[in-house]
């Protein structure tokens, strides 16, 4: 295997602009795009009518492994991270990146065989406050630099956008300066929140957000793609 897609999206709790619970709209995204890997943030692991999870259910209709990280509730539900991948999940652990007096947020590390290469996934999904991302950039840095693997894939909803902050500064030294593409807001996206960092740099060929419909009203973000070489 030559190259591999992989994608993040802030799903909003499959609640889309129209204020609508639809996982199934999401999940025609997601079939659409045709990842090998996804990230998820903002996941709602809902019952999906059938005596299942609604990962389990997205996972078997895609052909994915999946792995839930929870994180904190809100209006009495349970938002996480999550990972579906289509080649077999090894080492998987969960990372406590919250603050203190802030929202518990937990970064889901995932390790992937893809042939003969080690690929190391890791997604985030960091605080809305400045202070408290300045404080979770060393504990998302520190995971990243320890962690194992040929190729390494740090992606999610980074919650910055300006590109001299202090984590874009930390990130590109690590992993090299890549695409700035808006995501947020999906109807008229102005801001580059959600990023797909990859090391070695060379290894990310190409990045893409998807702005077809019903992508610009399925959630808040919209998903961004990107092409790696593994």
């Amino acid at each position: 295997m030559g190259n591999i897609r992989v994608l993040s999206y802030n799903v909003h709790g499959s609640v889309g602009l129209d204020r609508r619970r639809l996982p199934a709209r999401q999940l025609a995204i997601l079939r659409r795009a045709d990842a090998d890997c996804i990230a998820l943030q903002e996941f709602v692991n809902l019952p999906d009518g059938e005596g299942g999870q609604l990962l389990d259910h997205w996972g078997e209709s895609l052909g994915m492994t999946s792995r839930f990280a929870p994180a904190f509730v809100r209006g009495g539900q349970t938002f996480g991270n999550a990972i579906l991948s289509r080649f077999p999940i090894g080492h998987c652990a969960e990372h406590d990146i919250s603050v203190p007096r802030g929202r518990r947020r937990v970064a889901l590390e995932v390790a992937l065989a893809v042939d003969h290469v080690m690929l190391n996934v890791i997604t985030v999904h960091c605080a809305v406050h400045p202070a408290a991302r300045t404080m979770q950039r060393e504990l998302v840095t520190a995971a990243a630099a320890k962690a194992c693997g040929d190729v390494h894939i740090l992606l999610g909803d980074f919650n910055e956008w300006y590109v001299w902050n202090g984590t874009f500064q930390a990130l590109r030294a690590d992993f090299g300066v890549g695409p700035t593409l808006p995501t947020f807001p999906a109807l008229a996206p102005a801001l580059a929140l959600d990023r797909i960092w990859v090391r070695p740099r060379e290894r990310l060929l190409a990045t893409q957000v998807d702005s077809r419909a019903p992508a610009p009203y399925a959630s808040d973000h919209l998903p961004v793609i990107a092409t790696v070489e593994v």
